[in-house]
């Protein structure tokens, strides 16, 4: 079984952050991602809010550069690997994924969140294209568009607010089949149109996102030209397998942590989405760097 003072669990900017911050204090460091490096980061086709890049970045890039610093400190990275299952509540920490047992002083969980789909074709070739999870993240390449926001709950209404700062022409479709009239009159006080009582059944384009095609209650549907779709249907922590082994989480799933990182159990930490901050790469990265420090600070104060 190997042995590692650092295990991070998941390869978002978060995870990649933490494991720069592990690796450069001199402590071994294993970075295990079941899927895909990157995370939810990897779908940005730009970002233009990351300090030092005043041009931008895409998702992909600003990985690469992720994942290229912390392999230059030494960090052993595992891709393709789930984790089944980990026991973290003794000294000695245990991580079991399909093929190997790691054995590690200190844990660190970055494991992000599932974003919450329309479920419907295509969707997935049009992120990045037109269609985003992230009002905050694209919203500025919208400006003075046509755009639409699918949702009914707080992300929906912040996601409404913030774009009609970047444009007047803002659709706003409540998946629900009755919405409540104060979150109509907070839309309308937006000068938001309100598509109230329809599905969203089909995107519309080819290399890019054109529009959408939706149904009202009586089946009649109808097209909806659009520059851009946001979709705001909630995410989801993963956080099963950590809550599992005895890790404090809130109501909705995500871990609890203090302001070092630090979860209910000593020397296991947590950073990134999976805490429920801010959904931002930048605060990724700085819950990140704080998980990495600490988790590296602990696994040096003790022995296997």
């Amino acid at each position: 079984m190997e042995k590692y003072d650092v295990v991070i669990i998941g390869g978002g900017p978060a995870g990649l952050a933490a494991a720069i911050y592990s690796s450069r204090a001199g402590v071994s460091t294993l970075l295990i991602e079941g899927n895909m490096l990157g995370g939810r980061a990897i779908y940005a086709r730009e970002i233009d809010n990351y300090p030092g890049f005043p041009d931008g970045i895409s998702g992909n890039e600003l990985v690469l550069r992720l994942l290229k610093h912390a392999e230059k400190f030494g960090t052993k990275i595992l891709v393709g690997q789930s984790v089944m299952d980990m026991w973290l509540s003794g000294k000695v920490k245990i991580i079991k994924t399909i093929n190997s047992e790691f054995k590690s002083k200190s844990v660190i969980i970055a494991t992000g969140l599932a974003q919450k789909k329309l479920g419907i074709p295509l969707e997935d070739k049009f992120v990045g294209r037109g269609l985003s999870y992230c009002a905050t993240c694209d919203g500025f390449f919208f400006r003075g568009k046509k755009v639409a926001v699918i949702g009914s709950d707080e992300d929906a209404l912040y996601d409404l607010k913030y774009l009609s700062l970047m444009t007047k022409d803002l659709i706003w479709i409540p998946n629900v089949l009755q919405c409540d009239k104060e979150k109509l009159d907070y839309a309308k006080e937006l000068g938001v149109e309100v598509l109230e009582g329809v599905n969203v059944t089909e995107l519309l384009g080819e290399n890019r996102l054109t529009g959408i095609k939706i149904k009202d209650r009586s089946g009649k549907e109808r097209v909806v030209n659009l520059d851009g779709l946001f979709v705001a249907l909630g995410f989801t922590p993963i956080s099963d397998l950590a809550r599992s082994t005895g890790l404090k989480t809130t109501q909705e799933g995500y871990i609890l942590v203090n302001e070092d990182m630090k979860t209910n159990f000593d020397g296991v930490y947590a950073a990134g989405d999976c805490t429920g901050r801010s959904h931002q790469i930048i605060v990724a990265v700085g819950q990140g760097a704080t998980a990495g420090i600490n988790s590296s600070d602990y696994a040096k104060s003790i022995e296997f």
